[in-house]
């Protein structure tokens, strides 16, 4: 299944990035984006049972969501950087706890 979700990821850039050439999306750097947005999907559903990367992944998908609304001048880099910290924090809350420590 790892090597077909790679597949799939390329064909999902090519297509934005020829999407993007054709004028049909808005110049937005997708390449940066999907590769956040990739990065994050791959580490949720692939490295299972570490701590710290159940809260990087969504994090990395935060991430590229916020990178495109900025990019698309939905949202301004003083509001996008407050917001990522905040999410880090909710994702950490939610995601980080370690349900293995028993006192």
């Amino acid at each position: 299944m790892k090597k077909q979700l790679g597949s799939f990821l390329i064909i999902i850039v090519g297509v934005f990035w020829l999407l993007m050439a054709m004028d049909i999306l808005p110049p937005i750097q997708w390449v940066w984006s999907g590769a956040l947005f990739a990065a994050g999907i791959y580490i949720t559903l692939f490295e299972k049972g570490n701590r710290a990367m159940a809260v990087v992944g969504p994090f990395l998908i935060l991430l590229s969501v916020l990178s495109v609304l900025r990019q698309m001048d939905l949202m301004r880099l003083e509001i996008e950087l407050p917001v990522a910290v905040i999410g880090f924090g909710v994702i950490s809350l939610v995601r980080g706890g370690d349900k293995s420590e028993k006192k």
